[in-house]
């Protein structure tokens, strides 16, 4: 993906610039910011690229959608690898981690 450079700007009207970076890089930064958020979040709201406006709001709720779906997939996968590479003779220790986890 194309890097370019990014400015957010949060609901205060605070900024902060992200120099020869990819988008996907920016809700990344967002998301994990959203997920470890306050009460009392200042959370951002437009993102500009290369000085032109390319979401005019909701920043936060993009990039915790996008989150939130990148989770959920990486999950499904980490499960799909987990389920083909694991022997069978590996199965009852593994099953007996998850219960001491769970």
């Amino acid at each position: 993906m194309a890097k370019h450079n990014f400015t957010v700007i949060k609901e205060s009207g605070r900024t902060s610039w992200h120099g020869d970076t990819e988008y996907r890089s920016v809700l990344d930064m967002v998301y994990a910011d959203f997920r470890s958020a306050g009460r009392n979040w200042d959370a951002p709201n437009m993102l500009l690229m290369d000085g032109k406006i390319v979401v005019e709001s909701g920043l936060a709720d993009i990039a915790w959608q996008y989150g939130e779906r990148r989770r959920r997939l990486f999950l499904g996968v980490e499960e799909a690898i987990e389920a083909e590479f694991t022997p069978e003779w590996l199965e009852p220790d593994a099953r007996a981690a998850q219960d001491r986890e769970g």
